[in-house]
């Protein structure tokens, strides 16, 4: 249904002033927002419908406009943005570099958004430079349009210049008081400088002048992280009223927020009710968890473990320096031992928390382990290692009502949840490797805790030591030391490697992997070990076989087509594969 141009412009008036909801109960009271037909209404539909929960709609509306109008420039802009949802920025800045004639006949506005989306993404790239030159160029069109002071926000906040980038959001705000893009922006940046009280004053005065969805859950959010549950609970509510078009996963969203909200505010059973409409993953696991939970389970959470005040450190990993810092708040980190990119991980991380006479130990976590820890109030750093990356979470705590970890993301300001038993699982073939780091005073907490693998580790730790300071036969004895105690254990079986990486002996390394991959068949990290051994003994036959199974397998690692790709490039037969 075409709708009249008077109309359009009386619902993008309520859209610009943040009053979504009234919006969208003028706009349908010609047709709901699915019929509405036309490049100018499609548009606003589609923006719309994002704001009353329905992302598919708005997505579809998007697409629809810009195929049926495939030159007008608001359509252009929003298809733009659209490459930046549902692809890539390289994608998107493809798209707009091809098709920079639409912007010249665009109005000032519209031309000022462009050049502004162009900063954005070369900000993401970080490519500073050429952002902000692509801003000047916005602003010069149009200094006073509010959107283009929130996109320098956001590119300054890229570039982490978080005062700069405040002043910006704010700036948009005088310009247009409560612009929500605006309200939303400044409210992220004071949370990440800190600022809680603020931000809190911000968004809750914004949720009493506009009628926006997104603003209430930033709020909500918050809420729940200061402790005020029943106002994160009434905001939620507040979401539920402000999303009258919600779409299956909006709904299944809000049934796990509403879930973890309830399970915060004791209620069990609503939460496990509320997680049984999450959909299928984590909450589904949750509702099964709180079918079924033991009177003698319990939630322990570390205070003091803290994310970390920017800017963050760059070489060191950020679970160690955060752990540190648990044990010493206010004291300088150590950085005189710098990581390397030709020494195991492992052993640096190790090397590392050991300064200044700490206490250090490895082991294999297991929930038992791990519990006791943490009820002896040490933090462990987890192992997390994928194909073409390693990293160590920071374990805050455990929730046996649900069987989960707790962990402390660097720069996050609520605790994660994992499962704990589906991560065991799935890092088994490294253990997963655990550590714990405590100052000598702090020795006592360790009494009496049994720290699965642990003298193996130490074994470990003595053969780096010694390729380190290029003792080869200290390494062979730690090795020798090590398969007399566990022939058959993993971390046996990857010394030998290790120490067989240290010679340069490819067939024996290749023996060594071969044997892990029969303990552990679908280990990525094993199996990208084997194509470099292939390579290594030029052995192209067998390395093409194993890279073309693993990238027909669709649960795969994408690391594997993309070495597939690359070995079929040199023959011009295989481009097209």
């Amino acid at each position: 249904m075409e709708i009249a141009a008077a109309d359009v412009a009386r619902i993008l008036d309520l859209y610009t002033r943040g009053m979504y909801l009234q919006a969208y109960q003028f706009g349908t009271s010609f047709a709901p927002l699915l019929e509405w037909e036309g490049t100018a209404a499609r548009l606003l539909a589609g923006r719309l419908a994002r704001q009353v929960g329905a992302p598919r709609l708005s997505r579809w509306h998007m697409i629809k406009a810009y195929r049926g109008q495939p030159s007008h420039p608001e359509a252009i802009y929003y298809h733009a943005r659209y490459y930046l949802e549902r692809h890539n920025l390289l994608a998107s800045w493809r798209f707009l570099r091809a098709r920079n004639d639409a912007a010249n006949d665009a109005a000032p506005e519209l031309r000022a958004d462009l050049f502004s989306l162009h900063a954005f993404i070369a900000a993401r790239l970080r490519d500073f430079g050429q952002s902000e030159r692509w801003l000047q160029r916005a602003l010069e069109l149009t200094p006073d349009r509010p959107w283009i002071h929130v996109e320098r926000a956001a590119c300054l906040e890229f570039a982490e210049r978080y005062e700069e980038a405040l002043a910006s959001a704010r700036r948009a705000m005088e310009l247009r008081p409560y612009f929500r893009p605006a309200v939303q922006s400044a409210a992220q940046l004071l949370l990440t400088m800190d600022r809680d009280a603020e931000a809190l004053e911000l968004l809750t005065e914004a949720v009493q002048r506009i009628e926006c969805a997104a603003v209430v859950t930033q709020l909500a959010a918050l809420q729940d992280e200061l402790g005020k549950h029943e106002d994160s609970r009434r905001s939620y509510d507040r979401f539920a009223e402000l999303s009258p078009l919600m779409e299956e996963e909006v709904l299944q969203w809000l049934a796990a927020r509403r879930s973890d909200i309830l399970y915060d505010l004791g209620d069990l059973e609503s939460s496990r009710q509320q997680a049984l409409q999450a959909g299928d993953g984590f909450h589904k696991t949750v509702s099964e968890r709180l079918a079924r939970v033991s009177p003698s389970a319990k939630r322990v959470v570390l205070e003091g473990l803290e994310r970390l005040p920017r800017p963050l450190p760059q070489m060191i990993p950020a679970a160690l320096v955060i752990i540190r810092r648990y044990w010493q708040k206010g004291e300088p980190i150590p950085d005189d031992d710098p990581f390397r990119l030709d020494v195991p991980l492992e052993y640096q991380e190790r090397r590392w928390a050991e300064q200044g006479g700490w206490i250090v130990r490895e082991f294999t976590a297991t929930p038992a382990s791990l519990h006791a820890l943490i009820d002896a109030s040490v933090p462990v750093a987890l192992g997390v290692v994928e194909a073409t990356f390693a990293q160590l979470q920071a374990i805050a705590g455990y929730d046996q009502h649900k069987d989960i970890l707790l962990f402390r993301d660097p720069t996050e300001r609520h605790l994660g949840e994992m499962m704990l038993d589906p991560l065991l699982e799935r890092f088994k073939s490294n253990g997963p490797r655990a550590l714990i780091m405590l100052p000598p005073t702090e020795a006592g907490r360790l009494d009496g805790i049994d720290l699965p693998d642990a003298p193996l580790y130490e074994m470990v730790y003595e053969l780096h030591r010694a390729m380190e300071v290029f003792n080869r036969d200290a390494a062979s004895d730690a090795l020798a030391r090590l398969q007399a105690a566990a022939p058959e254990h993993r971390l046996a079986m990857h010394a030998r490697y290790m120490l067989a990486r240290y010679d340069a002996h490819n067939v024996e390394q290749l023996d060594a992997i071969d044997a892990l991959l029969k303990r552990f068949p679908d280990d990525p990290t094993f199996l990208l070990a084997r194509v470099t051994c292939l390579r290594e003994l030029d052995r192209r036959d067998e390395r093409l076989e194993l890279l073309r199974r693993l990238s027909d397998q669709p649960t795969a690692d994408l690391v594997f087509a993309q070495q597939y790709a690359q070995e079929m490039a040199p023959d011009a037969r295989q481009h097209r594969a």
